[in-house]
């Protein structure tokens, strides 16, 4: 008796990982199609209606919000993720450097479906890429390869009162690797007085990781927990950076960024 028991459980854990599977592809496949309708679509739409850069994208930007809340909560609906924003009220303010942790393919997608007019620093590749270019135009992100522009870019969004995402990492964290900060989210922090909005991301089990293809579906569907914590009151790093200068102080801010974000690599 046991032993059927344990067949038929074996039976339905078989369906239940199969059926994550294709309905994962599935999903993938809507969002690569929501992607092609937003660049051919919404935003030839949107420079023929708006001529005002500004309101272009912050009307881009309402446009990505409501498509990636869809998506998120078709996710939730397949069965496929189930998720829990702690602190998710913090995030409804203006003007904010909201800086994660950066565990998944999806954290993106998640944090810009709860922040309204979110904008983001994007890999300059992106604008090459003839797909996403003009998508990543319309929307008015930050390119990473501004060069000297990019803190100055990156202040004129904040003053602007959009809702800047900045992954510290600048890419993916890795399973089991120690993760590595860049200083760009302290340096804008310091140079437009703007405190740090910290939000911790967790996924388990690990999923959609650095060098993890979508099809690796793990055993059980994703689960995240999303800590949005505290501002980082910016003001003694300012005045460590009258005094000491800019270096140290974006290299302390940085180490206690990392420090709320990774606690147990402290």
């Amino acid at each position: 008796m046991a032993l059927g028991e344990s067949a038929v459980t074996e039976l339905f854990r078989r369906i239940e990982y199969g059926y994550r599977v294709v309905f994962t592809g599935l999903a993938f496949i809507l969002f690569a199609l929501m992607g092609l309708g937003f660049r051919f679509l919404a935003c030839p739409a949107l420079n023929l209606t708006i001529r005002d850069p500004k309101r272009r994208a912050r009307a881009a930007r309402s446009v990505t919000h409501v498509s990636f809340g869809l998506f998120i909560s078709l996710m939730k609906a397949l069965r496929l993720m189930t998720c829990e924003i702690h602190g998710a009220e913090k995030l409804q303010r203006s003007g904010l450097l909201i800086c994660p942790s950066h565990p998944t393919l999806l954290d993106v997608v998640i944090l810009m479906s709860v922040v309204k007019n979110a904008n983001c620093v994007v890999k300059a590749a992106l604008l090459a890429n003839p797909y996403l270019k003009s998508p990543v135009r319309t929307c008015g992100f930050v390119s990473n390869d501004s060069g000297e522009s990019l803190i100055e870019d990156c202040c004129a969004s904040l003053r602007n009162g959009d809702n800047l995402i900045i992954f510290p990492e600048g890419t993916r964290t890795r399973p089991g690797q120690e993760p590595h900060f860049q200083h760009g989210a302290a340096a804008v922090s310091l140079a437009s007085a703007v405190a740090v909005t910290p939000v911790r991301i967790e996924c388990v089990p690990p999923t959609l990781s650095k060098g993890a293809p979508w099809y690796r579906v793990p055993e059980r569907r994703m689960h995240f927990t999303i800590h949005v914590m505290d501002d980082m009151n910016v003001a003694p790093y300012r005045e460590e950076l009258a005094a000491r200068g800019r270096p140290i102080a974006v290299r302390h801010l940085t180490r206690d960024l990392k420090h709320l974000l990774f606690p147990n690599h402290a």
